[in-house]
């Protein structure tokens, strides 16, 4: 089967089906998450959470100034040459 879009969900299925590549997917989440803790808290507890803290304030940051940063977004995708299309809603 050819790695297409359009065939992502049946070769999500055989990856799936292969005890090999969940395995790997839970060991790599695993191993990424114990390092990013390690790097946030390897200094200090206090330093960790203040990074937390920051990545938190980021975040909220970001929602806050969200329909702006969407709007630039259309504008670069735009001036590179792609089609931006906004949903009214879900449907």
């Amino acid at each position: 089967m050819k790695n297409e879009a359009k065939n992502f969900v049946a070769l999500a299925d055989v990856a799936i089906s292969d005890g090999s590549v969940p395995q790997a997917v839970g060991k790599g989440t695993r191993t990424a998450y114990g390092r990013r803790i390690s790097a946030m808290y390897g200094t200090s507890h206090e330093h960790g959470e203040r990074l937390r803290q920051q990545a938190a304030e980021a975040k909220r940051r970001a929602l806050r100034q969200l329909p702006d940063l969407l709007e630039q977004a259309e504008q670069t995708l735009t001036e590179n040459g792609f089609t931006v299309l906004w949903a009214e809603d879900a449907a």
